[in-house]
């Protein structure tokens, strides 16, 4: 009437062959945090490289999105320090979205190489427009 071991052949094929290729599925709490940041936004910062008081000329860098120090250290931007009537040497971001920066500069003051870094915050409560000192050393 039946043949058990025929059923048991083809239950096994069945099974082995009909779930298919499945990717590996990352769980969402494993998966990094993504930290918002980057251009296309309403926010513009002024980065200011100090040495004391003393204005620095120089370049600055900026790495979107980010909380930590960028390893390897690649930026998304940079500029050369600039000075305005009135103003020290600084360099302008603009159209930034809230979110993290990290912010590096570095210069030559009294012939020595100085540099400096730090992490930035735009929030969407700030000023549009917002300076920020940069101690390089």
């Amino acid at each position: 009437m039946f043949d058990e071991e025929l059923f048991d052949l083809s239950a096994f094929i069945f099974v082995a062959f009909s779930c298919g290729y499945k990717e590996d599925v990352i769980p969402s709490t494993s998966l990094p945090k993504i930290i918002p940041g980057g251009i296309g936004g309403a926010y513009n910062i002024a980065i200011f490289t100090l040495n004391g008081t003393y204005g620095v000329s120089g370049k600055c860098f900026i790495k979107y999105a980010c909380k930590t120090k960028p390893n390897p250290l690649v930026y998304d931007d940079s500029l050369a320090t600039m000075v305005e009537p009135g103003f020290g040497p600084h360099a302008h971001f603009f159209n930034l979205k809230s979110g993290f920066y990290y912010i590096s500069a570095n210069g030559k003051y009294k012939g020595n190489n100085i540099q400096g870094d730090t992490l930035i915050e735009v929030r969407d409560t700030q000023a549009h427009s917002v300076d920020f000192n940069l101690q390089v050393r």
